[in-house]
């Protein structure tokens, strides 16, 4: 009968300890649940505001820079009226913000060739020969890049580098 109490008594000891470890054990589950929920809504909010074509607070940056060379053009400038038409040499590479932009090149890099020789066609010699008129070239570039390519892709180009430029 000793036995029997001894054994109830560690029972009636044992019982407080597993039910604080199963409680603490819920609420740990719940709480870690719970922030993997709010988590995943950010994520979901950022992946929908990237295919959007919305910008959201939240960029996620690679740690390394993404560039896209692309192959050189070569056309005639617009003439004015004092000079005859004169041809342009220009090697681009483009600084991309993420992955997607990468691989929306890829996939739509005829349209976008298509409007930087429409751009390219555009220009005058004079305007090109200063470095203002470079740099306002590049920042249309940029534009002419950015432009929405359909309804929900688009590319983001954060800087444009010129790898060759010849005028002749």
């Amino acid at each position: 009968m000793a036995r029997k109490k001894q054994n109830s008594r560690e029972e009636k000891n044992k019982f407080p300890f597993l039910l604080l470890l199963m409680m603490s054990l819920t609420i740990s589950a719940t709480a870690f649940a719970g922030y993997m929920w709010f988590e995943h809504q950010k994520v979901k909010k950022v992946l929908l505001d990237q295919t959007s074509g919305k910008v959201s607070n939240v960029t996620v940056e690679s740690a390394e820079p993404i560039y896209f060379p692309l192959e050189t053009f070569t056309l005639s400038l617009k003439p004015s009226a004092q000079e005859s038409a004169r041809v342009l040499y220009i090697g681009l590479t483009l600084k991309l913000a993420n992955d997607m932009s990468k691989n929306n090149i890829e996939k739509f890099l005829p349209e976008i060739r298509s409007r930087l020789l429409m751009l390219f066609s555009q220009q005058m010699a004079s305007e090109l020969l200063s470095d203002d008129g470079k740099q306002q070239l590049v920042s249309q570039i940029k534009n002419v890049i950015n432009k929405p390519l359909n309804d929900h892709e688009n590319v983001q180009v954060t800087d444009v580098l010129l790898n060759a430029f010849i005028l002749r």
